[in-house]
């Protein structure tokens, strides 16, 4: 229940939520952004993940997508 009860605020505050990964969601939480404020999920049996479109919370997300497809791209140009 305190999911639904933020959602209005953030409206209010004009952010939007985006859909990401649950690795993604666990590097935010790792990296200090807070669970019911910038991160949400849903509860079901395939749940779901989302961000707030807070500057901070999109700095961490662009930097960790950016080093994830760098990283890529070097473990698939490896020989074996």
């Amino acid at each position: 229940m305190g999911e639904f009860t933020t959602l209005p605020l953030l409206i209010k505050r004009g952010l939007k939520m985006i859909n990401i990964s649950k690795q993604e969601a666990l590097y935010l939480a790792s990296k200090g952004c807070k669970w019911q404020s910038d991160l949400h999920k849903t509860y079901s049996n395939n749940p779901h993940y989302f961000a707030t479109t807070d500057i901070n919370v999109m700095k961490l997300l662009n930097a960790y997508r950016k080093n994830q497809i760098v990283k890529t791209v070097v473990d698939n140009g490896r020989k074996r």
